[in-house]
């Protein structure tokens, strides 16, 4: 792997370029996934606080209800006429009633409304509760002006129902004595009717609406209702903070959720929520893939750049180092085609220039060799005294033509002649025709080169 590395200047650049970008990106994509991830969650959580703040706006107008039903009913003239009596007037008690009904019924989370005379045994309800005895709230104690029960179930003919009741003496507009108490009680069902549809932690959430007590007095969960924190969760008894709002964590491994908590004004009643951590961890898995795909093909697209860009850099390299590896002294050097002006291109030409500088020196070379060559037969032809040899060459000729010997004349005077049209005055070649040599018994017709 190593050699495979190091033997190419392209797969190094690539390898190195593709590291110095792919972790960075492995980095910012770590740091936008735990962001993204805190964000989800933060969202969440705002996102739970208002649904939070919506259940506590309805809780809110159906308790103020509550109350100014109380109001009107305690101060209104005929209750007021009808619980001052020592005994029951059926005609009166029938005709509250009926209004009591109507009142009742144009309020959906109303289950009952009652009245409880302190000077005789009669019960004016609008319910038509089975086992009254035990349906019946606790009255108020001492000079309390309000309160509110737990949550208790009640029997009808349609089953059981949980109601949560408001409970208030009824005094005397006259001397403020007690003549008798008020309950008006609201359904828990149509309380978290509509919790389901908000979709706290996308359906996965869970809403309650605890008292001070920390009894759980409504819940999407109604096995719940009527019990307390400390028995079903004891660690959220201590979380909560009845009159402040806010978000915690608590829990481990699988049971790990987060609480949410907002506190309603007008009873001290607390609204909870709880959100499994699963949920981020599904979200979170999705943010990961996501990330994950955008982080691959970044790195695929910035390696496919990285390797087209270092192979358009390197390609006038190989080029260059093939021209250099395949060099005959015989020949000249390739000629290098730059397309660019950068530094590649730039040492393109140096090569250019070197090969030309190269074939320049040969020829230079070339030229020296014949110029020393024509200068050493120059000195040899310069070390042959020409007159010494026509000289001798005469003296022989006439010593044979003295001693008559004609045939050592006639090659003597054939080899002095030789000489003369070889030495030619110091030139390359002497003319053939006529006229044109000195010598013409020696000429063929044909120019000869002197050696």
């Amino acid at each position: 792997m190593g050699s495979w590395l190091t033997s190419s200047l392209q797969r190094k650049l690539s390898v190195v370029v593709t590291a110095s970008m792919i972790v960075p990106l492995l980095a910012l994509g770590l740091f936008a996934f735990l962001i993204s991830s805190r964000i989800t969650e933060q969202k969440t959580k705002l996102s739970g606080m208002d649904t939070l703040k919506q259940v506590e706006a309805n809780l809110r107008y159906m308790l103020q209800d509550a109350e100014n039903i109380s109001i009107f009913l305690i101060g209104e003239r005929d209750i007021q006429q009808y619980l001052s009596r020592n005994e029951d007037h059926e005609l009166d008690r029938v005709d509250i009633v009926g209004r009591m009904t109507n009142l009742a019924a144009s309020k959906k989370y109303i289950a009952n409304i009652a009245i409880y005379p302190d000077r005789f045994d009669a019960v004016l309800t609008t319910a038509t509760w089975y086992e009254p005895g035990t349906s019946d709230p606790p009255a108020p104690a001492g000079d309390a002006v309000k309160m509110w029960t737990g949550v208790y179930p009640v029997r009808n003919y349609a089953g059981i129902q949980n109601v949560i009741t408001l409970v208030r003496p009824i005094r005397s507009i006259h001397d403020y004595r007690p003549i008798g108490w008020l309950a008006i009680s609201l359904d828990e069902k149509a309380i978290s009717k509509d919790w389901a549809a908000l979709g706290l932690g996308r359906g996965e959430g869970r809403l309650e609406l605890v008292g001070q007590s920390g009894e759980i007095l409504s819940s999407m969960d109604k096995s719940r209702l009527g019990q307390t924190l400390e028995q079903v969760e004891p660690e959220l008894q201590t979380l909560i903070r009845h009159s402040e709002s806010g978000t915690t964590t608590y829990g481990s491994g699988e049971n790990k959720r987060t609480l949410l908590y907002y506190p309603e004004q007008l009873t001290g009643w607390t609204l909870t929520g709880t959100v499994p951590y699963d949920q981020y961890k599904s979200e979170n898995g999705y943010i990961l893939i996501l990330t994950a795909v955008a982080v691959v093909a970044s790195a695929v697209i910035c390696a496919g750049l990285v390797w087209f860009t270092v192979r358009r850099v390197t390609r006038p390299l190989r080029v260059l180092t093939r021209h250099l590896s395949r060099i005959d002294p015989d020949r000249p050097l390739p000629l290098f085609r730059s397309e660019s002006d950068d530094e590649i291109g730039r040492l393109g030409e140096s090569y250019n220039l070197l090969g030309a500088h190269i074939e320049s020196l040969k020829e230079e070379v070339i030229q020296g060799e014949a110029r020393k060559k024509e200068a050493d037969l120059r000195a040899l032809q310069a070390q042959i005294n020409p007159h010494f040899l026509y000289n001798t060459l005469s003296s022989i000729h006439w010593i044979a033509l003295m001693s008559k010997e004609s045939r050592i004349a006639d090659m003597v005077e054939g080899l002095s002649d030789f000489l003369r049209i070889s030495l030619n005055n110091g030139k390359d070649f002497c003319p053939v025709g006529p006229g044109g040599c000195p010598y013409p018994a020696l000429c063929t017709g044909a120019v000869h080169p002197l050696p």
